[in-house]
């Protein structure tokens, strides 16, 4: 089935944020949620050549089409008539508070990365981040259609946040790791000579990077009764039936 261009960002838009776990192997349609079966229920990918594709069912997406089909058709006479199109107040407020809390998540980056924070401070702030993030991502207003330029507007606004707070966490655990690490590791100050420490060295040695190497995380997981890692075609031998023995 063809999905018309126009109506492909409000069908992206339609998808569920988290889909069931039937959505999500494509047993089930994602707008109705109702398993692929009889007539109808044809199942269709709704971005053909994305192997990370939902799918939804042909009565389904032909009802979606056609609805949207309307909907431009109402915009488009709103537009003939002299509609503003302005904002409304709801929309200015939500692209407000995710920008401001974009701008926060920026200020915490900066903070970590001059590492001018102890750990508890940056714990407090992080937490105080996720905090406004949650309240302002609840106040997104509804519907809003990447198709239309508020919408398209909100989504950049979106995209910007989501880039912005996924940078701030990983930088945020990853002083995290290296913190438990250090405060675990015990004072090493036979070390000290090798270091070229300065006297007043109580042989407390930081590290802020470690390279493990490729299989440690695998054989790591294995002694958890993990066993994830597949058998490399190229070898013979399988790690993963290997710690199993």
């Amino acid at each position: 089935m063809h999905i018309p261009a126009y109506a492909q960002d409000e069908l992206l838009d339609a998808m569920p944020t988290e889909p069931s776990k039937n959505q999500a192997l494509g047993v089930n349609c994602s707008l109705c949620d109702e398993p692929f079966a009889g007539p109808g229920k044809q199942r269709i990918a709704v971005e053909p050549g994305n192997e990370d594709s939902l799918y939804a069912c042909r009565d389904c997406l032909t009802a979606f089409v056609a609805q949207v089909r309307r909907q431009r058709h109402a915009a488009s006479r709103r537009a003939k008539q002299g509609y503003s199109g302005t904002s409304p107040p709801d929309l200015k407020r939500y692209l407000s508070s995710i920008e401001n809390v974009r701008r926060a998540a920026e200020a915490v980056q900066r903070l970590a990365e001059t590492e001018s924070l102890e750990p508890l401070q940056l714990a407090w702030l992080v937490v105080s981040l996720e905090s406004a993030h949650a309240w302002a991502v609840d106040e997104r207003p509804e519907p809003l259609s990447a198709a239309t330029e508020d919408g398209a507007e909100a989504k950049r606004a979106e995209l910007a946040l989501f880039i912005q707070m996924h940078q701030v966490r990983n930088l945020v655990a990853n002083v995290f790791t290296y913190y438990l690490i250090n405060e675990a590791a015990p004072a090493e100050p036979e070390m000290c000579p090798e270091f070229e420490c300065p006297s007043d060295c109580q042989g407390r040695h930081d590290a802020t990077h470690i390279d493990c190497g490729p299989d440690d995380i695998y054989e790591a997981l294995a002694r958890h009764g993990m066993a994830v890692r597949k058998e490399d075609p190229g070898q013979g031998d399988d790690m993963n039936a290997e710690v199993a023995k």
